[in-house]
């Protein structure tokens, strides 16, 4: 109910409650219930704007479920992305390239038109490629995490418009301004 209510803090405080009961019902093995705890609490550290809380969060998600499911799990990739986007924030471009290619290539072994979850990585590893001043390269990863989004459920509309913003940020880096333009007019249309 906190969750639903905007409410990230209280949310973050039962989780905390919930964790070490989780942690002494399931020992200190990796456990699918933790691992959820934990992405759970990268989500809310993130929303809070707690970059390093959520760093932790997240990688602790991310150790987590590769030793229960491999590198190459969905859950893991979800995992990788989630960090990348905490490195994106925080100005740590390399390393969230270095994050989420792997996730990319998780999503690239179990394709699915409704995997929308690898837009969102792309988007990511977009977004440090710019950082970077890597703008010819990042164009590849953005036009694809925008091509996945597009047909996306409203709850990816965010996302969408990043990946659109950022189009239009690495078109102007390569002075391609009329192709910016079309990204800047599709980004400014209602849905």
């Amino acid at each position: 109910m906190a969750l639903r209510n905007g409410n990230y803090r209280k949310a973050e405080v039962t989780l905390r409650d919930v964790l070490p009961l989780q942690e002494k019902e399931f020992g200190s093995t990796p456990n699918p219930n933790i691992a959820f705890t934990h992405t759970a609490l990268g989500q809310l550290a993130l929303a809070r704007k707690d970059l390093r809380t959520a760093e932790r969060e997240f990688e602790i998600s991310v150790e987590m479920n590769s030793a229960l499911y491999g590198k190459l799990d969905l859950k893991t990739a979800q995992s990788m992305s989630n960090l990348a986007d905490v490195f994106v924030r925080e100005g740590q471009y390399r390393r969230a390239e270095m994050t989420v290619l792997p996730a990319i290539h998780a999503f690239a072994q179990h394709p699915s038109s409704l995997n929308y979850n690898a837009g969102v990585a792309n988007l990511h590893l977009g977004e440090a490629l710019l950082g970077e001043r890597r703008e010819k390269e990042a164009l590849a990863a953005l036009a694809d995490a925008n091509n996945i989004l597009r047909t996306a459920p409203p709850s990816f509309a965010r996302k969408l418009e990043e990946s659109r913003r950022d189009l239009v940020v690495a078109y102007l880096g390569l002075h391609e301004p009329n192709k910016a333009a079309l990204y800047r007019f599709d980004a400014a249309k209602p849905k």
